[in-house]
């Protein structure tokens, strides 16, 4: 249990953990160990944390080089409280109950995230990962933009070739190994973006690899099933063509008029509000701007019922871990979690089990 009250996440690259800041137990942190140590990669990622110290992005706090076997490489992040897009939208699909989680937040997502990338590309960076997955949600559901471990940067009369990326969110010049890759391919990635999380479905969903890739570089959309406000964006950011497509800073505008024109179905009080603070934000230094990684806005997340923190929270009440044990809370909100398919462990049902749970 006490593994599971740890783990945020892990993949070939390495392992993500919860901790404490050892230089402030006020704050807890991403702990990412390079179990599977790359130096381009490492060295790529460091590089777009540095250059990309503002509101919007997932603030590094300190990392480590690579010395030896017995001694990782390591990054430490802001702990981000509400998880990633991806498990908010696998929470939607299981019918979930999520109240923040409306129409008007996904326009609020949405429009953040276009304004990290604007900021990513006027400092001459290319995503190449635009996905749910790289886009992490504090306890209101605002975004952070992660993942750097792709990211180039590049000088501006340059322009970048490469064959990474997530398939289905691929672009068209990218899959068809074009030479003239621009930040238009992260518009394209942005496109396909706002088509998972206002259908909430993964983008040619049920083909195989060789399929989608014909139908990306013959420009053919994944099907509309759920008709929504932004399906003339989405069309534009996707367009076959590079040149064709809005930038960023377009796009983030177009997203501005569409809440300005659909106020029956967004609210655009909420909306501007956020907006007024992205501004506000971005006129602080980096080293200026509030930590999200607070044991108080892990519990607002578990308050808003967003599903990575109540399974978070509740498997580190369950082991006792950062937090005073209690293993009845900490079964309600597993249990809470478990319901939207969003827990790592399973809840013990104190009928079967007498004592509760085993902590490691």
């Amino acid at each position: 249990m006490l593994s599971e009250a740890k783990k945020i996440a892990g993949g070939g690259y390495g392992v993500v953990t919860l901790i404490m800041d050892k230089d402030d137990d006020r704050y807890l942190v991403a702990h990412k160990e390079i179990t599977n140590f790359d130096n381009t990669l490492f060295s790529r990622e460091i590089k777009s944390f540095k250059a990309l110290n503002r509101y919007g992005f997932v603030k590094m706090i300190r990392y480590k080089e690579y010395i030896d076997h017995a001694n990782h490489a390591y990054i430490d992040m802001d702990f981000i409280p509400g998880g990633d897009l991806s498990q908010l939208l696998n929470a939607e699909a299981a019918q979930a109950k999520i109240p923040l989680f409306d129409i008007t937040q996904k326009m609020i997502i949405a429009y953040g995230t276009a304004r990290s990338l604007k900021i990513m590309h006027d400092h001459h960076f290319i995503h190449r990962d635009i996905k749910p997955d790289n886009i992490l949600l504090d306890h209101r559901l605002r975004p952070f933009l992660t993942d750097f471990g792709l990211s180039r940067k590049i000088p501006p009369s340059q322009q970048q070739v490469t064959n990474i990326g997530t398939l289905n969110y691929m672009s068209p010049e990218i899959l068809s190994g074009q030479k003239n890759i621009t930040n238009k391919s992260d518009v394209h990635m942005f496109g396909m973006l706002l088509y998972e999380m206002f259908n909430n479905e993964f983008p040619y969903a049920g083909l195989s690899d060789q399929p989608i890739i014909n139908k990306i570089t013959h420009g053919i959309l994944p099907i509309i099933k759920k008709p929504s406000i932004i399906d003339d964006l989405f069309a534009k950011c996707c367009q076959l063509s590079p040149e064709k497509r809005p930038d960023i800073e377009e796009v983030a505008n177009e997203i501005i008029n569409i809440v300005i024109n659909n106020s029956n179905v967004v609210d655009q009080t909420k909306f501007m509000e956020y907006k007024n603070f992205y501004d506000a934000q971005t006129n602080l230094n980096g080293d200026d701007i509030p930590r999200c990684g607070t044991i108080e806005n892990l519990i607002q997340a578990v308050n808003n019922a967003i599903p990575f923190a109540l399974s978070k929270y509740g498997t580190m009440l369950l082991a006792g871990y950062i937090v005073q044990q209690d293993v009845d809370l900490g079964n309600e909100y597993v249990r809470k979690a478990s319901l939207t398919n969003d827990s790592d462990y399973e809840y013990v049902d104190e009928e079967e089990e007498e004592d509760g749970v085993d902590i490691e």
